[in-house]
């Protein structure tokens, strides 16, 4: 039974997936799965199309993962996962009272290890593609997940447990701001990142609260 508590001090929530929710999660990212559709793309997209993690022997690692911190943010929200297939992705995970909010998932094994040297945080959202040029941010608020493991666990495939930590949230504005000092070299992929502090960031409860209390205007 998927568990789901508050940690007073991390501030964040965690998740514990196992059983329905994570079969549910399992079976979402197969369907998200475009690592054959896209084998025969340009070299350009061929890496970001097919997924950057993903290989032949695990072709939905990449949605998989992303799908866990969608399940996570739906189980303590109630809000409902989007889960219809598009070629070329979303361009966001959930829209509630008219803001758009995506989820960031990052996989806690080499998250604080690779990401906290860089530039400005550890948390990051893509900001260019591998031609690089600059994309636009498309949702309203960007959400941050970590994925935890088993000790020694370096891979979650078969996992009868997947812990997520919901960890809080970025306003859009709030990123391009100082766009130009956050953006740097991502740690995969020939492609740049925005990155994110935790400090900056809206406590996930907070965040929540807001949310359901406003909306957007139009």
């Amino acid at each position: 039974m998927t568990d789901i508590r508050f940690d007073d001090q991390k501030k964040s929530y965690l998740v514990d997936l196992t059983g329905k929710e994570l079969k549910e999660s399992c079976e979402i990212a197969w369907n998200f799965c475009k690592f054959f559709h896209w084998a025969n793309a340009s070299p350009e997209e061929l890496a970001y199309r097919q997924g950057l993690m993903n290989t032949p022997e695990d072709p939905y690692k990449v949605e998989r993962i992303g799908v866990y911190g969608e399940m996570a943010v739906s189980l303590i929200t109630g809000w409902p996962m989007d889960k219809k297939v598009r070629m070329h992705g979303n361009e966001w995970d959930f829209v509630h009272n008219g803001f758009k909010v995506d989820i960031k998932t990052h996989f806690g094994y080499y998250h604080e290890a690779a990401y906290i040297q860089k530039k400005y945080g550890a948390y990051f959202i893509k900001a260019t593609n591998g031609k690089g040029e600059l994309g636009n941010l498309k949702s309203d608020f960007y959400l941050f997940c970590n994925i935890s493991l088993p000790k020694f666990r370096r891979d979650e495939y078969n996992a009868q447990l997947v812990q997520v930590e919901v960890v809080g949230a970025i306003d859009k504005n709030r990123v391009l701001e100082n766009a130009d000092e956050r953006r740097s070299r991502a740690f995969w992929g020939n492609f740049e990142d925005y990155y994110v502090k935790k400090s900056e960031m809206i406590r996930i409860a907070d965040f929540i609260k807001m949310i359901n209390e406003s909306r957007k205007e139009s």
